[in-house]
């Protein structure tokens, strides 16, 4: 396999549906697209949604409508386990009766999106290297915590984590 393999262009109309206004009535205005190597974010309002990329590396392979359907279920259900105020579900992309695209329809299936509950932009780790939060002691403490949550595949989610949790956890952290 190649390093990358895209197959994307099938994910056009997707895209498009997702960053249209329209889309997010409640969320009444601009729809920000963010894209990584392995996904497209649209931050719309107070939520935020998630498809897979259809891409395939030596590492990953989504370019089939099953394995991204997968991956965004388990996302959802590990991720559940330690910020269950953010992961809200998985949906269905379907066709529509009138050739459009809608939230789990009963047509025909096109893709998978995440939906997530925004949560403080100011908790992400760019921002806060930027701000000059982020230490070696953060850093560590935070590796700890993020391997102890994955070798734990029994633990439930906990009803105080989520952003609040996050936020007084960050004031606590020692400065360095």
């Amino acid at each position: 396999m190649t390093d990358q393999h895209d197959s994307e262009s099938g994910q056009e109309e997707i895209i498009a549906f997702l960053k249209d206004p329209s889309t997010h009535p409640e969320a009444a205005g601009e729809v920000r697209h963010v894209t990584t190597h392995v996904a497209h974010v649209f931050l719309a309002g107070e939520r935020a949604w998630k498809i897979k990329r259809a891409v395939a590396y030596s590492f990953l392979d989504f370019t089939g409508l099953e394995a991204r359907e997968e991956v965004c279920r388990r996302e959802v259900e590990l991720n559940r386990r330690t910020a269950p105020q953010i992961y809200l579900g998985v949906h269905a992309i379907t066709r529509a009766r009138d050739g459009g695209l809608e939230f789990d329809g009963a047509g025909e299936t096109l893709d998978w999106v995440i939906e997530m509950r925004r949560f403080d932009q100011a908790l992400m780790f760019d921002h806060l290297i930027e701000q000059g939060s982020w230490s070696r002691a953060t850093s560590s403490t935070w590796w700890i915590a993020s391997m102890t949550c994955m070798c734990r595949p029994s633990a439930s989610p906990r009803p105080t984590a989520g952003p609040r949790a996050c936020k007084a956890w960050w004031r606590k952290m020692p400065r360095t």
